[in-house]
């Protein structure tokens, strides 16, 4: 019982990430020639320098 509760759970939190990262990516990806280069914040949090 409880294991399938632990399932449930973990698949909606997995759908929900693909849905964010998503959204992430199409937005980096529509408007990279408008604002110049990646969202802001972008390169704080994956590549940092």
């Amino acid at each position: 019982m409880i294991n399938t509760k632990t399932t449930t759970l973990a698949v909606y939190a997995g759908l929900i990430s693909v849905i964010i990262g998503a959204a992430t990516f199409a937005l980096s990806w529509n408007l990279y020639d408008i604002l110049g280069g990646p969202l802001p914040g972008t390169q704080s949090v994956i590549l940092p320098r």
